[in-house]
């Protein structure tokens, strides 16, 4: 009897624990730090450095492509804090501008100012062409744990890290 009773514990517990996580990219694709969508819960990705080296892919692009960055502050409109890397990505909204390059060469970006540490920032990348610019580049997602009333759904949102 106790061994029949274990293994539906353990059925149960895997049915009420599987998750769903889907992404989608509009326009270039982050390549460091990556887009964070997992069980739930989306959250930043830690950086390495107060100025971190952003970079993204370029396959199929012209070698001569030039490109735009640009880097918001990242509010949380959420007084419930997950606290640590992850919060709900949904109640993170962006914040003012902080840094803006463009026309830069090749696929990566060294930020040239120090961050405040600890501090999630949102950031994007297009490409340019003279005075044309394709739009920025933003990504749809949506994650959640089944059976659990936490699902969560984005569109055209930048991408985030947060400093050490």
């Amino acid at each position: 009897m106790y061994l029949s009773i274990k293994k539906s514990f353990v059925l149960l517990s895997v049915v009420f624990v599987s998750a769903c996580s889907s992404i989608e990219y509009h326009g270039l694709i982050p390549d460091n730090p990556t887009p964070s969508v997992a069980a739930g819960l989306t959250g930043p990705r830690f950086v390495d450095s107060l100025q971190p080296t952003l970079s993204w892919k370029t396959e199929g692009l012209p070698t001569d492509s030039k490109f735009d960055l640009i880097i918001y502050s990242a509010i949380n409109n959420n007084s419930r804090s997950l606290g640590g890397q992850y919060c709900y990505l949904i109640h993170l909204n962006k914040g003012v501008e902080i840094y803006y390059r463009e026309g830069l060469d090749g696929s990566s970006h060294k930020v040239e100012m120090k961050l405040e540490p600890k501090t999630i920032y949102f950031w994007s990348v297009r490409t340019r062409k003279g005075s044309e610019t394709a739009p920025w580049s933003t990504f749809d997602y949506e994650t959640g744990i089944r059976f659990v009333t936490r699902w969560e759904k984005g569109s055209k949102r930048e991408w985030l890290f947060m400093t050490p």
